[in-house]
């Protein structure tokens, strides 16, 4: 039975029903003591003697209840009403991402991206409190009408770690919407976190195309079954595709993340980082957009419509080129000036010897503000080039892409920040082992740096004055999976893995963006 409005739920006051599902209601209500709005989600009268759906039930609060992230929605209380266990958690007022493009269509590439990026990091903490949300689809993230999307619906959450309930846990049970579910999980194969890295990867294909990755378009070829069966069997489709403007490398973030192997796909950190970039730079500038006036097609090019010609055309906005006045001729044609004789002093006027040791050269991040801008140092002269003893690789069509040292970290550079950090006066130049990932990780991000991802090691590894640490010697890259092994690489083995914990052969170097 339904609850009516006005019912007391213990402290909370129903006022309506806003949403039902196969497990439960969800009504709006109101805690009176703080004036707060609620969702109260109460499992449906029909599995009050169902013992595997009330576990299931509870266990999604529970799940959530551990997870304290601005980007999952936060559970208040639980208890018990008519027999029936209920939850209150956060009432977010807005839609979610289904909705959203059902009614207004795909989302720009960057709306996509940061869309998912809130998504990613609720799931990236949901994994770090052990959890896997095993049903991440559209409807179950919800953008708030204040911007941040969060997480939802729980209910099909398992821990990480293996359960004593066999009822919810076990192989062979597949659980999941077909339209985004991942190829072992269809296959009731042992799983973890990256089922929901390959989902939100089919979630970012649908926002950006309207369309779920794996669907055809026609009732006969979406069954259930063979919608599955392409998940498990057939490679995934490109957005771009379907939709030609989508940025390249959102489309390729969702390819990855789509892939059928978990090994391949990228972890909640590289994702994570993939999707600022895109966010940021597709982020508009400042100035660049001009000032736009609505127009039909039967007024001349750049004239403002009158009422009667917009009254029954079409309208379509083009933008208006800023006047320019004289003066700002005037000035172009001095500074052009200024430049050119600037220019012939540097090629035809007297040049300084040059010295015989060079210093270090400027960076491309220093350059591209300018040129030489270096900071001054405390004794007048210029400032030490930050990437000094850095390499910067490039990528297969010389894109830059990571500045990397070309040494591992010494036993004497490790000391100087970990204090407690011992060694043999002759190891002082050699590279420090026995540092676990964790502590890798952490010296790195204290010297402002960062470890090599997986995808940098090989040209990092390729470019002309990398150092390897030898042979036998196996180098820390973060590969942002949150399991108990980490990859790590070395020459010319780029396949193996290792422990997590530190270990006498495992060494590691410092990394910084390109």
């Amino acid at each position: 039975m339904s609850i009516a409005p006005e019912t007391e739920v213990e402290r909370y006051r129903v006022q309506e029903l806003i949403g039902a599902g196969a497990m439960g209601e969800v009504f709006l209500a109101v805690d009176p003591s703080l004036g707060r709005k609620v969702a109260l989600k109460i499992l449906s009268d029909a599995h009050r003697d169902n013992p595997e759906l009330r576990a299931r039930f509870v266990r999604e609060a529970r799940a959530v209840a551990a997870i304290s992230h601005p980007n999952v929605v936060q559970v208040f209380t639980t208890g018990e009403y008519d027999g029936r266990p209920y939850f209150a958690m956060e009432y977010l007022a807005g839609r979610d991402l289904g909705t959203i493009v059902r009614e207004g269509g795909p989302l720009s590439s960057r709306a996509a991206a940061g869309n998912i990026l809130d998504a990613a990091r609720g799931l990236e903490a949901a994994a770090a409190a052990g959890l896997i949300h095993r049903d991440v689809k559209p409807s179950n993230l919800v953008r708030l009408d204040s911007g941040p999307v969060k997480v939802t619906d729980f209910g099909l959450a398992k821990p990480a770690a293996p359960t004593e309930d066999p009822a919810l846990t076990a192989l062979g049970v597949v659980v999941g919407t077909p339209d985004y579910i991942a190829p072992e999980q269809a296959r009731g194969d042992e799983i973890d976190f990256r089922v929901d890295v390959y989902a939100l990867g089919c979630t970012l294909f649908y926002l950006v195309t309207g369309r779920p990755p794996f669907r055809r378009g026609n009732e006969d070829d979406d069954k259930y079954l063979k919608v599955v069966a392409r998940h498990i069997r057939e490679p995934a489709p490109d957005a771009r595709k379907l939709k030609p403007d989508v940025d390249p490398a959102l489309a390729e973030l969702a390819l990855g993340m789509m892939r059928k192997l978990p090994d391949e796909r990228p972890g909640y950190t590289e994702v994570i980082d993939r999707l600022e970039e895109v966010r940021g730079r597709l982020a508009p500038r400042a100035g660049s957009s001009l000032p736009v006036v609505r127009q039909t097609p039967s007024t001349p090019p750049l004239a403002r419509p009158t009422a009667a010609d917009t009254s029954t055309q079409p309208t379509r906005e083009v933008p208006v080129a800023p006047r320019r006045s004289r003066w700002l001729w005037l000035t172009t044609g001095l500074s052009a000036t200024v430049f050119l004789v600037g220019v012939g002093l540097n090629v035809f006027g007297k040049k300084a010897p040059a010295e015989a040791h060079p210093g270090p050269a400027v960076s491309p991040r220093a350059a591209s503000d300018g040129g030489m801008r270096a900071a001054a140092s405390s004794d007048g002269g210029p400032a030490a080039d930050p990437h000094a003893g850095m390499l910067l690789a490039r990528d297969d069509k010389g894109r830059a892409i990571v500045w990397v040292e070309r040494t591992p970290v010494t036993n004497r550079a490790y000391a100087e920040t970990v204090k407690g950090h011992r060694f043999a006066a002759d190891d002082a130049d050699r590279p420090v082992t026995g540092v676990s990932f964790e502590a890798a990780r952490s010296y790195a991000r204290q010297r402002g740096k960062r470890l090599l991802r997986a995808d940098e090691w090989p040209p990092a590894r390729d470019t002309l004055g990398f150092i390897p640490a030898g042979m036998r010697t196996w180098e820390w890259v973060d590969d942002g999976k949150d399991g108990k092994d980490r990859a790590v690489r070395r020459v010319p083995d780029d396949s193996s893995r290792k422990k997590a914990a530190g270990d006498k052969d495992v060494t590691f170097r410092l990394a910084e963006d390109g």
